[in-house]
């Protein structure tokens, strides 16, 4: 019982927020959200990369489920950074003004 306690009161304080005061300027969440998309599009471009190389360099599709699951996963994670860059290009616009 202790040993729950223990660890349940250590994810309480791991998830405690490390900063205090006001909360980050809208802007920066739009670029740091750009930025994971664009990470996570590069991955999963390489994981693609990799499978399509293997295929390719062994003649055989046997590999077809894995290459057809990577091929899902870029393009969610392209439609994922497509949707960051559009809320980037509002804010953007928003900055602007007339």
């Amino acid at each position: 019982m202790r040993h729950m306690l223990l660890g349940l009161g250590l994810l309480l304080g791991l998830a405690w927020p490390t900063y205090a005061g006001e909360s980050p300027h809208p802007w920066r969440i739009r670029v740091l959200r750009m930025e994971g998309a664009a990470v996570s599009v590069r991955e999963a471009a390489e994981v693609m990369q990799s499978i399509s190389a293997d295929v390719a360099r062994r003649g055989r599709v046997q590999q077809v489920a894995r290459l057809r699951s990577a091929a899902d996963r870029l393009h969610r994670q392209v439609v994922s950074a497509r949707l960051a860059a559009d809320m980037l290009h509002e804010g953007i616009e928003v900055n602007e003004g007339p």
